[in-house]
């Protein structure tokens, strides 16, 4: 959704050689600007279609082990972007000891509670929309 919003922003930028018709041609750096916002569109759209995917066979993998929509749904729409299913699972049942928590990275720390916050978000989430 971002990556949409964000396309969509660039799209509605004023796109350099397009008021040529009083300027003449456009030049070489006008020119090599509006390749580089192409390939950087093409670049949005492949990994929106990536991260779209990742999301599906997190989402599919999450209802064949649970077959709890609300909650799966939930994962699916908030975890980091490339947390798989099974990333999932490796960082919820695994200890902070286990997995070396304190000699990670800050970023992958960031990704580990993140992804436990995730957990507990969803699962409050499933339970109050399953509470009468």
């Amino acid at each position: 959704m971002r990556q949409a919003l964000l396309a969509a922003a660039l799209m509605s930028l004023p796109i350099p050689g397009a008021s040529q018709a009083d300027k003449g041609p456009a030049t070489l750096e006008e020119l090599g600007r509006d390749k580089e916002r192409d390939e950087f569109l093409e670049f949005l759209a492949r990994f929106e279609q990536a991260t779209d995917r990742v999301a599906r066979e997190r989402h599919l993998a999450c209802l064949q082990a649970f077959g709890a929509e609300t909650f799966c749904a939930c994962l699916r729409d908030e975890l980091p972007v490339g947390a798989t299913f099974d990333t999932y699972i490796e960082v919820v049942t695994a200890t902070r000891d286990e997995v070396g928590y304190d000699s990670l990275p800050s970023d992958l720390r960031a990704a580990i509670d993140r992804t436990l916050a995730t957990r507990d978000a969803c699962v409050k989430r499933s339970h109050h929309e399953g509470c009468p």
